[in-house]
């Protein structure tokens, strides 16, 4: 668990009640898999299947595609030279087998020979494409779906925002930089680039609102015809040419527009015209501020609020053995390898941990050691006062709405000396690599069209079963191979990034003062922590483990 020792903790949050619905704050099993992911997965795993036992029967001068799953597996024979010919012996029994028993192994792959595996890739490639289509529909039926399994309908967002705003410094000192904030010590004229994917959008129209200042008071004008989707505002007219005593800062959004249909509307001389109407959800927000040189921005520049978190870190705190993959063995040696989904579903890969040597009772890391940091990434792309602290973390979409959610998927591996968790690694590469593509293509490479915990129950669904699949054919093709204790996807839902939402959230705040060195008052939300249970499926490999978890919020940011 983190330090108990930290100043200015708060009184822990009990966890609310666990019951069906996922509660924001709170890990959260992803719904059973559809009968159409259930298909998809089977289209993956036959074609995986295949590929390996192809290559395994094959000679080890045999050429396969490079980084195609049959060479995964040659790559894998050629360190393991001396089991080569036993393991081929094995392969040619799959390959000769009735034909019944090759589709039960193989489905639509069953008969195919070497060279048919090379040739068949256009026509694979488009049932794939048309089988993930109907998997991640079948997980976007709506309401019933989701009620069904328990998903709170206020936490479900139906789509991405579809229009989206920057303003645009492409010239100057931030020559080639596109941003959602903005700050100057004079008025300038501003240029703004937009794009929408409303396919009825003509024009759009530009709402600023200030933010000290009531809503009626906002202002409009036109944003230009799209393409080029681009516009200037002067802001000498809105501003004063002295700054104020304190900070202002006004919003600017776009409302695509579309021309109407007929009838056209008369003017008092007789003309008619055709008038323009909004048509989708307007864009994303950006923030330009007023501010005396050298001043310091404002903290509180959202009404009621008190800034917000642009930081999420997952970590693993302990793994326990509860039992052992089985009795008549050594200790476990236990690998955890995984991947999570961003909001827009975008996958980011993790590697592969050793965690170390298992057996009942064992827990690790040793307290020293915890907690291990599996994963972080950004909210928002924003940098800190001081520079951009995180590297190149994956930064999450911007451009999809509040709340969202992101998935985590955790396989737990027992390694034994056949190294299979290799192939098994590599083939897992492979295939995200291929569903985070189509996720990429099915949004016009903008940002996915599916959200972060549809596209993690789906992938991780996918991968659960082809890694079942794989470990399956992996007993009966190979000496000694690993044990797949378990694949599971949680999802973790939160209604904003906003402090006040976070700290309501079960766990703990930690009043860090300036211990970040962003000049600012910091603070950093810890999760309570949750135990995951990871149990096996059958009596040879059955084995318990449980991993203990929590999540952070943290790099306090009030610019928004």
């Amino acid at each position: 668990m983190p330090d108990e020792s930290r100043r200015g903790r708060r009184q822990r949050k009990p966890i609310a009640m666990r019951g069906t619905k996922p509660v924001p704050g709170i890990l959260s099993p992803v719904p059973p898999p559809t009968d159409e992911i259930k298909a998809v997965t089977k289209l993956f795993a036959d074609e995986i299947k295949h590929s390996v036992v192809i290559a395994a029967s094959s000679p080890l001068t045999e050429h396969f595609p490079k980084d195609s799953y049959a060479s995964i597996m040659q790559d894998y024979l050629k360190k393991n030279t001396p089991k080569q010919t036993e393991i081929a012996i094995k392969a040619r029994a799959f390959l000769t087998a009735p034909l019944a028993k090759q589709k039960m192994y193989f489905g639509r792959y069953a008969q195919m020979d070497a060279s048919a595996l090379k040739r068949r890739t256009p026509d694979a490639e488009a049932e794939l494409d048309s089988a993930m289509t109907r998997a991640f529909e079948s997980a976007l039926k709506t309401k019933e779906l989701y009620d069904k399994f328990g998903v709170l309908g206020k936490y479900k967002r139906e789509a991405i925002l579809k229009t989206r705003l920057k303003i645009d410094l492409s010239s100057g000192e931030f020559q080639g930089n596109f941003r959602t904030n903005y700050e100057f010590n004079q008025p300038e004229h501003l240029s703004f680039k937009w794009e929408t994917s409303e396919p009825e959008a003509t024009s759009g129209q530009w709402e600023m609102k200030f933010l000290d200042k009531p809503e009626n008071e906002a202002k409009k004008g036109s944003a230009g015809t799209i393409p080029p989707g681009k516009f200037t505002i002067d802001f000498h007219e809105y501003f004063a040419a002295t700054p104020p005593p304190e900070p202002q800062t006004v919003l600017v959004r776009i409302q695509p527009m579309k021309i109407s249909a007929p009838p056209t509307t008369p003017t008092p001389h007789g003309a008619t015209y055709r008038k323009s109407v909004p048509v989708g959800e307007p864009s994303n927000w950006v923030s330009i501020t007023y501010i005396k040189a050298g001043a310091q921005t404002e903290f509180n520049l959202l009404p009621e609020d008190t800034g917000h978190y642009q930081h999420i870190e997952f970590f693993i705190n302990r793994i326990t053995c509860v039992k052992e993959t089985g009795e008549w063995s050594g200790s476990d040696e236990i690998l955890l390898a995984g991947f999570h989904n961003l909001s827009d579903g975008r996958i980011i890969k993790q590697g592969t941990w050793t965690v170390g040597s298992f057996d009942q009772g064992t827990t690790l890391p040793i307290p020293s050691n915890r907690p291990i940091r599996w994963t972080s990434f950004k909210l928002f792309p924003m940098q800190f006062p001081t520079g951009n602290l995180l590297g190149q973390e994956p930064v999450d979409n911007y451009l999809v709405a509040w709340p969202k959610a992101y998935a985590f998927t955790l396989i737990l591996i027992e390694k034994d000396e056949g190294g299979t968790e290799e192939i098994v690694a590599n083939v897992i590469i492979k295939v995200l690599d291929w569903i985070n593509n189509w996720i990429e293509e099915a949004a016009g490479g903008i940002a996915s069209s599916y959200l972060g915990d549809e596209a993690g129950a789906i992938v991780g669904s996918i991968v659960g079963g082809i890694v079942g699949e794989l470990f399956g054919l992996f007993q009966e093709l190979l000496d000694n191979c690993d044990d797949l204790i378990a694949q599971q996807t949680y999802t973790l839902w939160l209604e904003s990034s906003k402090v006040s939402f976070i700290h309501n959230l079960p766990g703990y705040v930690n009043d860090l003062g300036n211990a970040l060195g962003l000049n600012t008052p910091q603070t950093e939300f810890v999760s309570n922590p949750q135990v995951l249970r990871f149990e096996g499926g059958d009596e040879s490999s059955g084995g318990i483990y449980d991993i203990e978890v929590f999540w952070k919020a943290n790099y306090r940011y009030f610019n928004y």
